[in-house]
């Protein structure tokens, strides 16, 4: 974040180094340098623009904030919760019934559902069984 850069935006110009931020201003100028909200501070403490004081409330209000706000977790999800998800529990319930009844094929299961067959069979372990469907993971997770 080059410091002429941020001399120049309004917002930074506009507060005293004791002034009050609140999050969501932060939060709208750290979007803009697409940097972290507490990076952003960080960086108007550095600068001067931020007094010690009101870089810790603020620092304090943002640490309540993220309590309240978690990050969601997620990964990739994979073809079966794909599937789930686009087709809705009642409509793959009906399709894995009557596949368990066969009255239609793998197949044709496998073409109503929109998922390759090896799928169709984790659907199939997931609403008999209730097994969990299986999921990608990230590195490091």
């Amino acid at each position: 974040m080059p410091e002429e850069l941020l001399k120049q935006e309004h917002l930074v110009q506009t507060r005293m180094p004791s002034s009050m931020w609140e999050i969501n201003e932060i939060q709208s100028m750290a979007r803009k340098y697409k940097v972290t909200p507490l990076a952003f501070a960080t960086r108007l403490l550095i600068l001067g623009r931020m007094n010690p004081a009101s870089y810790r409330n603020w620092k304090d209000a943002w640490n309540e904030y993220l309590d309240q706000h978690p990050p969601k977790k997620g990964g990739i999800a994979t073809p079966a919760e794909k599937s789930l998800n686009r087709n809705g529990l009642t409509y793959t319930t009906l399709v894995i019934d009557a596949l368990n009844m066969e009255r239609i094929t793998p197949v044709s299961a496998s073409k109503y559902l929109n998922v390759n067959y090896p799928y169709v069979e984790e659907l199939r372990l997931h609403i008999a069984l209730g097994e969990p469907l299986p999921t990608y993971r990230r590195k490091g997770e």
